[in-house]
């Protein structure tokens, strides 16, 4: 998704909660589709060793340079 204020917004971050879900968000929005599907390959092993080693639910917003991980709380 792109939406980077999700884990901001109240009944959106309920709804990521109550659906226990290991969101990855694009913090830029201004992207073509090739680059938002570069950005995520680019990044596609540590998605899926947070996925793995973190339990749902959280939000990480993805840049081109990093990713960082939010716990969700509800």
């Amino acid at each position: 998704m792109k939406d980077k204020r999700v884990r901001r917004v109240a009944l959106e971050r309920e709804a990521l909660v109550a659906a226990g879900v290991r969101a990855f968000v694009l913090t830029s929005g201004n992207l073509t589709g090739p680059e938002m599907a570069g950005i995520f390959a680019s990044h596609v092993q540590q998605m899926a060793r947070l996925s793995i080693g973190h339990p749902a639910p959280f939000v990480a917003s993805v840049s081109r340079a990093r990713i960082r991980l939010y716990r969700l709380m509800g």
